[in-house]
């Protein structure tokens, strides 16, 4: 483990790196909660059942955002008008669906006018409320199997906190989440550069001939590598503790059910930050390349990915180009851990890291036994 431990001090010894593993993510996480999020978000409602549960819905919505109660046509009017930042519809019986346990979509317009459903581009305060609401809805219908007096019963007492839902609620940062989001996403950002930052070390290894020096010895390349990646994996693990440790100890962030859960998200990105790091630097023909690349590509994956604002505010077809960056599952995992009480929820996120991460090392891998070839 000799080149794991003299990577490790050699990543240490560096200012820029201390300042990108230790200081960065403070600065981060402290701009994130020092930002105001909460603003006021203009919702009309439109109620076509009007039910002790929408009416119940539509007063737990107006603690988090400006209400107005009106029909879907003024709603469309006041969207075009951006009168309405957004609209929601509730349809005639959806009472009567969700108490006899069926599935239900909610109708939401945002600014732009386009109909998407509670799943779509609703911004992420009323999302959450949405998903929140109708998901504790359903918990209590399949326990109550259609029995309208004891739905509403039980109704009242998870309204009163008796019972608490299957998703989480924020506590006590800006109570909607959007504070640990953003500070997350920043965190996904500075691993990002710091993945980069160490893997130049291979580069400077070749430059100054160690890496040829290296395999005059008994080390094979393999055992070389291996323990050049496991150095880079656990310094970026040591950043995400470090980010993690100090969201929750000092400004009380609540990191979904699990802080577990969210740091098995974060370290199965590590591995893709350290694998597309590599093949950045398999790609560079030296270190000011490799830096600048790096620079580029990581800061294109962080719009792209949603690190620096919420995907709710980018175009379709960015979203869409953002599904082919690892940034984009690691936002959309922690958007689902935040909400969510089991990992499994993460799992097709995970499942995809995993597979950018292995692209990367297979892109890297092949870049190298070319150059050797030649």
């Amino acid at each position: 483990m000799i080149i794991f431990i003299s990577n490790l001090k050699r990543i240490f010894k560096k200012r820029v790196n201390r300042i990108t593993i230790f200081l960065a993510p403070i600065v981060f996480i402290i701009l994130a909660f020092s930002i105001n999020t909460a603003g006021s978000i203009s919702v009309a409602v439109a109620d076509k059942d009007n039910t002790e549960l929408t009416n119940a819905f539509i007063k737990g919505l107006n603690g988090k955002c400006s209400i107005e109660v009106t029909s879907e046509d003024n709603i469309k009017a006041g969207i075009i008008n951006k009168h309405y930042d957004y609209g929601i519809v509730l349809d005639k019986g959806i009472t009567s669906r969700i108490i006899n346990g069926e599935d239900v979509q909610i109708k939401a317009f945002r600014v732009d006018g386009s109909n998407v459903t509670s799943g779509g581009n609703v911004t992420s305060v009323v999302k959450l409320y949405i998903d929140n609401y109708i998901s504790a809805a359903k918990n209590i219908s399949r326990s109550t199997k259609g029995n309208k007096e004891l739905f509403y019963s039980s109704l009242k007492n998870y309204e009163n906190g008796a019972l608490k839902s299957k998703n989480i609620v924020f506590g006590n940062t800006a109570g909607n989440g959007e504070k640990e989001k953003m500070a997350l996403g920043l965190l996904g950002y500075t691993m990002l550069l710091i993945s980069a930052f160490s893997t130049n070390m291979i580069l400077e290894d070749k430059k100054n001939k160690t890496y040829i020096r290296m395999f005059a010895s008994p080390l094979k390349n393999f055992s070389y590598m291996l323990q050049n990646i496991l150095s880079f994996f656990i310094v970026v693990l040591i950043q995400v503790i470090i980010a993690f440790t100090f969201m929750t100890d000092v400004f009380k962030a609540q990191l979904g059910a699990s802080k577990l859960n969210m740091f098995i998200i974060f370290a199965v990105y590590a591995i893709s930050c350290v694998a597309l790091g590599l093949a950045i630097c398999s790609l560079s023909k030296n270190i000011k390349q490799a830096s600048a690349l790096g620079l580029l590509i990581n800061t294109l994956m962080g719009m792209l990915g949603g690190f620096f604002w919420p995907k709710d505010y980018m175009p379709k077809f960015l979203i869409t180009i953002g599904k082919f960056t690892p940034g984009y599952w690691l936002t959309d995992g922690m958007d689902k851990l935040l909400t969510s009480p089991t990992i499994t929820s993460a799992a097709q996120d995970i499942g995809i890291l995993l597979l950018f991460a292995l692209a990367f090392f297979m892109l890297s891998s092949w870049k190298k036994v070319y150059i050797e070839n030649i």
